[in-house]
């Protein structure tokens, strides 16, 4: 029988390994092991192709046996969670609506399924591993509720969407307070008897080889849980109302366990650092607006705290950095009763630093990832697109401050980047096709990015339409982006929608009788 995942946090998790030693054969299924060894073989095979149809097909032969084996034993705690965790890769990097929901549904109810099993046929290590498993479905089934439902009864489903996911990432984080209290407990026994125990990397006793008064060795570390702890304080700020309460409390409790279990060289300061500043971002623009200054120095020090790490942490720094700065112009411009040289001077100077670390995010990622679109993973493919699309907005943004001297003299420049930067964007998820007559016919979905590529990919396509109509101030603008891809049934009316709701609310509401007309026509125009 396979061996199951450790109970890492939801970043970590695996698929069983094989024993060393067994050569790959034409498998004979005809009992619970042997349909468990033939899924893990597939799910080797899938991962050694990473992305793209074959690695989807060796998955979905995993997913297939996983589920062959619960029919030799429906109890089967190994079957049902390692394919609840296959089934929650596919929906998150091979299938789009309605069949990455699907998917994901399929995910939690297996997740809920094993642990709904009596408690002897699974250790708690392994409990915890497959409540992450849940946990991060409801997050992704809650994110994309949020993204693509419409109406009424698809608002309040996401609403209950993000209440369940608090609810388990509570439950969670409870769990494994508990598993890692009592793996301390046995590490002060070892300690007074054996001397000191050296601590790894996560801040966990290496004394958790041992088979401690019946303790299973496992791999559960203080980081883990700070994981789980950031992602509830998250969720929280999602919720309808938000409880930014609630986002508080695990933050508190995120920050006493780094300070007293993790070692200084693995601290986790600078992530619960950015969290705390969100909150209080989230704060500022829903109930005290004071509290502006303090999130935005709390952001400058989580970049100057991630320097030295460089790389895809100081990345992520900036791009916070420069969302909560884009965040503050909204702060500014409402608290104007119109808008006046002195709010957009103060806007202008937000947009600027926002730009200047985008910039500076771009170029790390470019110089972290020195190589080609044919050799970058998609994930950070889709990081170098997202970037690139807050580049441009921000490039719309500032040409939209029609009080300010710097915006007026500059608009034209600003609107040929805001162009480049979503040309570019669309060139990184697989759209060149979108963009240019030039380009070639419809490019396939980019291997192995899932919804997070697509869904750039359309928001940009539609995007840049608007662009290019602003550029050339005519009702026909854009247009040819939109015929070019009106046909491939991957950008139609609710990406409009989408899309023209986002830009009312980054550029301040305001839309004028000429604008609204392009959109209604351009919403025509694709069957909206």
């Amino acid at each position: 029988m396979p061996k199951k995942p450790s109970p890492s946090g939801p970043s970590s998790r695996g698929p069983p390994k094989k024993s060393k030693g067994q050569v790959a054969q034409q498998p004979v299924i005809d009992s619970l092991d042997a349909a468990l060894d033939a899924a893990v073989d597939a799910e080797e095979r899938g991962e050694r192709f990473g992305a793209g149809d074959k690695a989807q097909r060796y998955y979905e032969s995993a997913i297939s046996l996983y589920s062959q084996a619960l029919s030799f034993d429906p109890s089967s705690f190994d079957a049902m969670y390692n394919q609840a965790r296959l089934l929650l890769h596919l929906s998150l990097t091979f299938l789009f609506p309605p069949s990455s929901r699907r998917a994901l549904e399929q995910s939690i109810a297996l997740s809920r399924a094993a642990l709904a099993l009596p408690p002897a046929l699974a250790d708690v290590p392994a409990r915890l591993d497959c409540a992450a498993n849940l946990a991060e479905g409801l997050v992704a089934r809650a994110e994309l509720l949020d993204e693509v439902g419409e109406g009424a009864e698809e608002e309040e489903e996401a609403r209950g969407a993000w209440r369940e996911a608090v609810g388990v990432l509570e439950e969670l984080a409870r769990g494994q307070e508990e598993w890692l209290e009592r793996g301390r407990g046995a590490e002060m026994e070892l300690q007074e008897g054996e001397g000191e125990v050296e601590m790894d990397e996560g801040g966990e006793s290496s004394a958790g080889d041992a088979d401690v008064q019946g303790i299973e060795t496992h791999a559960l570390t203080p980081s883990h849980l700070i994981d789980t702890l950031l992602s509830l304080s998250s969720a929280s700020l999602s919720l309808t109302p938000p409880s930014p309460t609630h986002a508080h409390s695990a933050l508190t409790r995120a920050s006493s366990l780094n300070a007293s279990r993790i070692p200084p060289a693995w601290s986790r300061a600078s992530d619960i650092l950015l969290a705390t500043a969100a909150l209080e971002l989230h704060t500022a623009e829903h109930s005290d607006p004071s509290l502006l200054p303090v999130s935005l120095s709390h952001f400058a020090e989580a970049v100057q705290a991630r320097e030295q790490a460089g790389g895809t942490p100081l990345v992520e720094a900036l791009c916070e950095a420069a969302d909560a700065h884009a965040s503050a112009v909204g702060l500014f411009l409402r608290a104007s009763s119109s808008p006046d040289a002195q709010a957009e001077a103060e806007a202008w100077n937000h947009l600027s630093l926002a730009t200047t670390h985008l910039m500076r995010a771009v170029a790390l990622h470019t110089s972290s990832n020195p190589f080609s679109s044919a050799t970058r993973t998609p994930a950070q493919l889709a990081t170098h697109a997202q970037i690139l699309l807050s580049l441009s907005t921000l490039s719309l943004r500032r040409a939209s401050l029609q009080s300010h001297p710097a915006s007026k003299h500059n608009r034209p420049t600003l609107l040929k980047n805001a162009q480049v930067y979503l040309e570019r964007a669309l060139e990184s998820v697989g759209w060149s096709w979108a963009s240019s007559p030039g380009a070639g016919a419809q490019g396939k979905p980019l291997e192995g990015g899932g919804w997070a590529a697509e869904s750039l990919g359309r928001e940009c396509t539609v995007r840049l339409a608007r662009v290019r109509w602003l550029i050339g101030g005519d009702a026909e603008g854009g247009r040819e982006v939109l015929r070019r891809v009106a046909g491939s049934g991957r950008v139609g009316g609710r990406e409009v929608r989408m899309v023209r709701e986002q830009v009312r609310e980054e550029e301040g509401g305001a839309e004028g009788g000429e604008e609204a007309g392009w959109w209604e026509g351009v919403e025509r125009a694709l069957g909206g």
